[in-house]
């Protein structure tokens, strides 16, 4: 079971174009979506949060507590907009949601491991993959391990990957489900690949 991450945030009447100065006082601006009559706009710490981005990323379920309410708020970190120049966050939307009922979240594929043989290269397919699950159940991150890719050819494809499918849902068609999500090609520049599936190479 994931571990209870407490957040704290204050409310925020500051709106608009306005919000420019939450951002020179080292505060974000943010809202509260999800199972809401209206968006609750909040500001939160912005190195706080950078600390709080790397412990949960965008699966792990954050107990919000707004100040000057009782209870603290489940959520997930749904949406980042990033400064193009400089990469700080402007703005976080963070989503509600029920522990009882089930929600869809990307979650990240992670590359682990060298390859055995120099040749040929890898690749992601996809790098993220849209699952079902309660919000505590949530992975953090599918891991593939590279040591394992001993061929030309070989992939790991969405049935071979490792979690629990007591109480995670890939949200993938059926037809999908053994294709890659990450293989090894050769990588030589020839028409489609049937043994590969790579369209830059013939293995």
């Amino acid at each position: 079971m994931q571990e209870k991450v407490q957040f704290p945030a204050k409310l925020r009447s500051v709106l608009g174009k306005k919000v420019k100065t939450i951002r020179q006082g080292n505060n974000i601006p943010a809202n509260i979506t999800g199972h809401l009559d209206k968006p609750v706009a909040i500001t939160i710490d912005r190195v706080a949060f950078s600390k709080l981005y790397q412990k949960s990323g965008d699966t792990g379920v954050v107990y919000i507590q707004v100040e000057g309410e009782k209870q603290a708020r489940p959520v997930l970190i749904n949406e980042l907009q990033l400064d193009p120049v400089h990469g700080q966050t402007l703005h976080v939307v963070f989503r509600q949601v029920d522990l009882s009922e089930k929600v869809e979240a990307e979650v990240p594929v992670e590359i682990i491991g060298e390859l055995s043989l120099k040749d040929g290269l890898i690749v992601t397919i996809h790098d993220a993959i849209t699952v079902s699950a309660l919000p505590q159940d949530l992975p953090e991150k599918f891991v593939i391990d590279l040591t394992k890719f001993t061929e030309f050819g070989q992939m790991v494809t969405f049935e071979q990957l490792d979690y629990d499918k007591s109480k995670i849902t890939l949200v993938v068609p059926e037809e999908q489900l053994s294709t890659p999500v990450v293989m090894r090609s050769c990588g030589n520049p020839r028409s489609a690949c049937r043994r590969c599936y790579d369209t830059s190479c013939w293995c």
